[in-house]
C-alpha cells in the first residue's frame, strides 16, 4: 500500500510540473482565439503558485515517502486533474470567456483563497506538511490562532474554493463540476483522516477545541477562543 501510494505521489508531482506547460501546447495545437494567450499566462502562473506552495515547499523525500496518507494522494490527484480539465475546457470551447460576471468572481474567489490558504500556512509554521500523518504528535503546539480561531481547516476551506475558482475564471463549467463533486469531497474526507491523527496527539485539548470552533464554515457572531498571539 505504501509503494502504491508514492507512486501515487510521484505522478502527481509529474502532473504538477507539466501542467504549466500544457496551455502553451493547446495553443500551439489548437491556435489563437480571443483572449486565449492571456488567460494561457495566467493559468500557468496560477499553477506554480500551488506548485511552489504545495510541493517545493517541503523536502522531495517528505513528499515522496508516503506511509498511511492516502488523502495527499487523492486530492493531489484530482485537483490536477480538474486544472487540467479546466485549460483543456477553455481550449476545446475555444470562445475564450464569454460570462465575465463568472470570471470576476472567479478571479475575486481565487485571490481570497491564496490569502487565506497564506494566513494559515504562516499561522502553522513548521508544524505544516504535505501528508496529515507527519507533524501531528504531542510535542507539537495545537495551533489556534489566526484563521484558525474561525475554522479548524481553513487550509482544506482555501484549496476547495481556490479549485472551484479557476474554473468560473476560465469559465470551464463543466471542471466546475467536477472540482465539486470530486474534489471538494475529498478535501473534506481528507479534514476527518487528519483529525484522528490529531486527536490522538492532543487528545482533551483538541477535543476542546473542536467543540469550540466549527471544521469548515465560521459560525455567525461568533469566534473561537483566541489563543497566544491570536
Amino acid at each position: 500500500m505504501a509503494a502504491f501510494l508514492s507512486a501515487l505521489m510521484v505522478f502527481t508531482f509529474v502532473l504538477a510540473v507539466l501542467a504549466p506547460f500544457v496551455p502553451f501546447a493547446l495553443l500551439a495545437v489548437r491556435g489563437a482565439f480571443p483572449g486565449a494567450l492571456p488567460f494561457c499566462i495566467l493559468f500557468s502562473v496560477i499553477v506554480l503558485e500551488k506548485i511552489y506552495a504545495m510541493l517545493f515547499r517541503m523536502r522531495t523525500k517528505e513528499l515522496f515517502r508516503v506511509t498511511q496518507d492516502w488523502t495527499s494522494a487523492a486530492v493531489g490527484v484530482s485537483y490536477s486533474l480538474a486544472m487540467y480539465a479546466t485549460i483543456t475546457e477553455f481550449f476545446g470551447r475555444g470562445t475564450g470567456v464569454t460570462v465575465l460576471p463568472a470570471a470576476l468572481f472567479g478571479g475575486g474567489l481565487y485571490l481570497f483563497a491564496v490569502a487565506l490558504r497564506y494566513r494559515a500556512f504562516d499561522h502553522l509554521g513548521r508544524h505544516w506538511a504535505v501528508h496529515v500523518d507527519r507533524g501531528t504528535d504531542s510535542s507539537n503546539q495545537l495551533v489556534r490562532t489566526g484563521p484558525y480561531r474561525l475554522i479548524r481547516h481553513p487550509l482544506y476551506v482555501g484549496a476547495c474554493l481556490e479549485c472551484l475558482a479557476v474554473p468560473l475564471l476560465l469559465n470551464s463549467f463543466w471542471s466546475l463540476l467536477f472540482a465539486a463533486v470530486v474534489f471538494c469531497p475529498l478535501e473534506v474526507l481528507r479534514a476527518r483522516f487528519e483529525e484522528g491523527f490529531l486527536f490522538a496527539a492532543f487528545g482533551e485539548a483538541y477535543r476542546d477545541y473542536a467543540r469550540d470552533v466549527p471544521g469548515f464554515l465560521p459560525r455567525l457572531g461568533r469566534r473561537g477562543k483566541r489563543g497566544p498571539g491570536a
